[in-house]
């Protein structure tokens, strides 16, 4: 099963819509490789759908968290990021110094 096909499964099993505006938002998250605030979320979409607000980014952001789809993180930088939930949780490390960030396995 498609990662695409995972993602509208889980938002149709809790009664949501499956529009393209929040598979597009929700793909970006999925797919990055590294943690995004919303703000990046939403320029990152509109590449390629111009027409996005911020207030549905916002939105299926939030919905997005209720249903442990992906993680809102406050890594200390100001804005909150975000990461795919992913099945399996870890903590993050944080750089006093330049403020990068490394994903810890719980192995």
């Amino acid at each position: 099963m498609s990662c695409e096909t995972q993602t509208a499964v889980a938002l149709r099993g809790a009664g949501q819509k499956v529009t393209p505006q929040r598979m597009l938002i929700l793909s970006t998250v999925r797919h990055s490789a590294r943690h995004m605030t919303a703000a990046e979320i939403l320029e990152d979409v509109r590449r390629s759908y111009p027409y996005v607000d911020a207030s549905t980014v916002y939105r299926t952001l939030a919905s997005a968290r209720e249903l442990s789809l992906v993680n809102e993180l406050n890594m200390g930088s100001g804005d909150n990021e975000f990461e795919w939930a992913g099945a399996d949780r870890h903590h993050h490390l944080v750089c006093r110094s330049c403020g990068s960030t490394s994903s810890l396995d719980n192995s």
